[in-house]
């Protein structure tokens, strides 16, 4: 089993045991929906407040998946609410992020079963992909909307809707600009 099947593996049961929801973000999610995506880590979003996030951690300690930096652990979680780590084996990082924005409870309950390197895994569904990276904004995260909109997986007119919620709220824009730029440059398959 490779270091990213047993960190799966090992987060899915763990969060299980726990009670917690979970899903796979970032490129591993992206090739998981069909875009091949070169990348040497995994991101994930488990939905658990800062006393369960602990608990998970300990959980996944125990299982050769430590904290990348063990004397900043605390201060990451409390502040940033990531706990970067990394198989203790193979040397395979994972982010765990934890959720708690209402963006991230609804990817949360829409994130769609897939497999990764042999394990089956809630996955970002690519609608909730394509909000997250362009709100991401960096040119590769920009590179990854336009190969999830040529796949054919993305609800165009809820990402627009949801970017346009975004930027009402916060008060900036540019977000939905980006998004219909992609959207207009960007073959689809038929």
């Amino acid at each position: 089993m490779s270091g990213l099947a047993e960190i799966l593996a090992a987060i899915g049961e763990e969060t299980a045991r726990l009670g917690l929801r979970w899903y796979v973000f970032g490129a591993q999610a992206v090739a998981a929906h069909g875009v091949p995506r070169a990348t040497q880590d995994v991101d994930v979003t488990v939905m658990a407040d800062v006393p369960a996030a602990r608990r998970l951690l300990e959980q996944l300690q125990e299982r050769g998946i430590v904290h990348r930096f063990p004397e900043i652990a605390e201060e990451l979680l409390a502040r940033s609410q990531v706990a970067p780590l990394v198989h203790s084996v193979t040397g395979f990082e994972v982010d765990l992020v934890l959720g708690g924005t209402e963006l991230e409870d609804v990817a949360a309950d829409r994130a769609e079963s897939l497999v990764i390197a042999g394990v089956r895994v809630p996955v970002s569904a690519a609608t909730d992909l394509a909000i997250s990276k362009m709100i991401a904004g960096r040119p590769l995260d920009h590179q990854d909307v336009r190969s999830l909109l040529a796949s054919g997986r993305v609800d165009v007119a809820g990402v627009g809707e949801t970017l346009r919620a975004i930027e009402r709220a916060i008060g900036e824009d540019g977000f939905v600009a980006a998004f219909d730029h992609l959207v207009q440059t960007t073959p689809r398959r038929r």
